[in-house]
């Protein structure tokens, strides 16, 4: 990633073109993120991105504050609530929830057993987690743009 100095610009440069179709996924989803009112990472100009230059995949995205102010667990819960509960366009193809990883880790031999998912000890596994999507800084960046709040 590469800051430009004279405007407010993050340049993203993959390494290869391997990489293409992450990149127009995750353009596609910072415009439906944006379209959708959610305070997220705005793309930057130009609009027909992501480039591709010289076998590399470019995107260009709007700085974000290298403040270190976070948002509260609070804040960060009402917009991850508030993101889970948008509904992606069916173009827009997310990966699942972990991909890559497997759906249970491998308990050592000497852990206790799971405790149990009876509806009496008010717990239950998730069956379906869906999907879960992130950026940094969500809570704090919302907080600033509604001040006085």
């Amino acid at each position: 990633m590469y800051r430009l100095a004279a405007t407010p610009v993050v340049v993203r440069i993959a390494r290869t073109v391997d990489y293409l179709s992450d990149v127009r996924t995750e353009v596609a989803a910072a415009r439906w993120l944006e379209d959708a009112g959610f305070p997220a990472v705005r793309l930057a100009w130009p609009s027909d991105q992501p480039l591709v230059v010289d076998g590399h995949v470019v995107s260009f995205w709007e700085l974000v504050s290298g403040d270190t102010e976070y948002g509260t667990v609070g804040e960060l819960a009402a917009l991850l609530r508030r993101l889970h509960s948008l509904e992606p366009p069916p173009t827009l193809e997310l990966p699942p929830l972990l991909t890559g990883f497997p759906t249970r880790t491998p308990r050592k031999p000497s852990a206790p057993p799971a405790p149990s998912t009876s509806p009496e000890s008010g717990t239950n596994p998730i069956s379906d987690p869906g999907r879960t999507y992130g950026a940094t800084h969500l809570a704090a960046r919302e907080r600033m743009r509604r001040p006085g709040e």
